[in-house]
């Protein structure tokens, strides 16, 4: 699911500010719901009657909470939804926050797959704010601050259906998650910046390891500290800093040697990792 969500992200970054259609967006359901469903065959299609969707809380017995409209309408729906997404003949102005939140309460309330109908509501609120210049979007994690407080999530979706749709319980709702991910944005922000300035502090000594380090490797060593996950290839090194292929072996090699990085086989080449206890040994 999380890979999914990647490429998903990926292709409504890739394709730019663009118009809602109902292809596109049983395109992105297909797409977020790949491999994730009991039957692949619900992947990128519409619900029909024969799949009687209805929502249920997770208690002991399970009490209804909502029956969506009937099968036979959701194409309709979805198709003026998009309508409503593009801004298609509308007089009065509704801010693109507004508009973003609309779109993703409206598929949760219609749900119109058999399941992924949350993933997709949440991706088509990304697509919606990127249409309105908001691409910062893209870098909040808003499903994280979803999921610590989820009842708040779901009573907002029965207030506003209990009380003759008034949106504005939903509204206020997700403008407290955005809130909540900015926030921590900026603390994720604030942290790598901290990390990338105590990692550039730790290697500004010349001798490191027991070599001389040159400012190629202290470089990489510094980029390992702050994504130790990180491959490293003599190939991917020596157009990182236009060296020669020898010149690039070496540095590696010399790391590799100083018990710095390690080395592992793939295929016919050797890629490079920083050791796990990297930190530790530079200090």
């Amino acid at each position: 699911m999380i890979y999914n969500n990647h490429l998903a992200m990926q292709m409504i970054r890739s394709r730019g500010k663009r118009p809602f259609t109902v292809n596109e967006i049983l395109e992105l359901h297909s797409v977020l719901t790949d491999g994730t469903l009991d039957s692949q065959a619900d992947c990128g299609r519409l619900r029909t009657a024969e799949d009687n969707v209805v929502i249920y809380d997770r208690g002991s017995p399970p009490t209804l909470l909502h029956v969506p409209p009937p099968a036979s309408q959701v194409r309709e729906r979805l198709e003026a939804l998009c309508a409503f997404a593009n801004d298609k003949g509308e007089e009065e102005f509704l801010h693109p926050v507004v508009r973003a939140i609309a779109v993703h309460f409206q598929i949760g309330y219609d749900h119109p797959f058999v399941d992924g109908n949350g993933r997709t509501a949440r991706a088509l609120f990304y697509w919606s704010m990127m249409n309105s210049g908001y691409w910062l979007t893209e870098y909040l994690s808003i499903s994280s601050v979803l999921k610590k407080h989820p009842g708040k999530y779901l009573k907002a979706y029965l207030h506003t259906e209990s009380d003759g749709q008034d949106l504005s319980y939903f509204i206020a709702q997700q403008l407290e998650a955005i809130e909540g991910s900015i926030a921590a944005f900026h603390k994720y922000v604030a942290k790598k910046s901290e990390d990338d300035r105590r990692a550039r502090a730790l290697l500004r000594n010349a001798t490191v390891g027991g070599i001389s380090l040159n400012h190629r490797q202290r470089s990489l060593l510094a980029n390992s500290l702050r994504d130790p996950d990180r491959a490293y290839t003599v190939a991917s090194h020596q157009a990182a800093h236009s060296i020669t292929y020898p010149t690039a072996l070496n540095d590696l090699n010399n790391l590799l040697a100083a018990g710095l990085l390690q080395r592992i086989r793939v295929g016919k080449a050797h890629e490079y990792f920083p050791v796990v206890d990297l930190p530790a040994r530079l200090k």
